[in-house]
């Protein structure tokens, strides 16, 4: 029938549904696959979910094999909507063994339509693991940032007492008319003053390291890869 029938799959997909190279061999699709340890329409289907780095990659990889299939984007619009979303939902139900078993025609119509579906599938997860890698990183860093502060407030609370100590020892040996260092040494202590002047030299230098240190930066998991 017509695009308007529901009768779709003894005409469809087209032979222009992959730039006229129908000669591939979809039915390729069904096969083992050895190097994939299963047949390429599993490997599909298996997508990895939590956010990783490798598991981008690895959904690059299947949405470039798809892509490499050569489907053409219009190829849906020569079937009726309702026939197409039937195609798409037999294949998501059926193995590859019960893909074998359609006659030529209807095997090919179902694979089509799981493979157009399936890069819609892949781009939208490549771009929702990216997203997720991202924010996650954001997360981190901003959380690393939160205990740095926490750490950096506490140091100098503890820098800020020996040197408050340390004044009021000077202002004690001057009401006294004795000598400072002898009344610094008693009251806070040579060791403690000295054990802290790295530290006090890190935080004296510290505004001019972040502002020599910030530079933009941009980073992706998806560099070269056309997602639309």
């Amino acid at each position: 029938m017509t695009k308007t029938g529901l009768r779709d799959d003894a005409t469809w997909p087209p032979s222009s549904w992959n730039g006229g190279r129908d000669q591939i061999g979809i039915g390729g699709r069904l096969r083992r696959n050895p190097q994939l340890g299963a047949t390429p329409l599993a490997w599909l289907r298996n997508m990895p979910t939590s956010p990783k780095a490798d598991h981008v990659r690895e959904l690059i990889d299947r949405l470039r094999f798809v892509r490499d299939l050569g489907l053409s984007p219009e190829a849906s619009a020569h079937v009726h909507e309702d026939r197409f979303q039937q195609f798409i939902r037999e294949g998501r139900i059926s193995d590859a063994h019960q893909l074998g078993r359609y006659v030529v025609h209807r095997r090919r119509a179902i694979l089509v339509a799981t493979l157009i579906d399936l890069e819609t599938r892949l781009t939208d997860a490549v771009l929702d693991m990216a997203d997720k890698l991202i924010g996650s990183l954001f997360s981190r860093a901003k959380k690393a940032k939160e205990r740095r502060y926490v750490a950096t407030t506490k140091n100098v609370a503890h820098l800020m007492h020996l040197f408050h100590d340390t004044i009021t020892a000077l202002d004690t040996a001057r009401t006294s008319k004795r000598d400072g260092f002898v009344v610094v040494d008693e009251t806070v202590g040579w060791t403690k003053l000295l054990a802290v002047e790295a530290e006090v030299r890190e935080l004296a230098i510290l505004p001019q390291k972040i502002r020599c240190s910030v530079r933009p930066t941009v980073t992706t998991h998806c560099a070269g890869l056309r997602l639309s």
